[in-house]
């Protein structure tokens, strides 16, 4: 999470540069891409990240592949 997109531009480029596949929402992402990028990061076991802004409204966000003991 991060309430700055230029943050997210700073991860986003530092995954890419690793090799990680990650997806992305913020204010940029509209109505039915918003869906299909939370899908693909659900659906997807390669999908390594899920970036987001506070203000693209993830209130109510369902990330089901969200594992936060991975990172113990």
């Amino acid at each position: 999470f991060s309430q700055f997109k230029v943050m997210l531009d700073i991860m986003g480029a530092y995954l890419k540069g690793r090799g990680y596949a990650h997806e992305r929402l913020d204010g940029s992402v509209h109505g039915h891409e918003r869906q299909l990028s939370i899908d693909r990061f659900n659906s997807d076991p390669n999908t390594f990240a899920f970036l987001l802004s506070t203000r693209a409204g993830g209130l109510g966000l369902n990330l089901q592949k969200a594992n936060w003991y991975a990172f113990k």
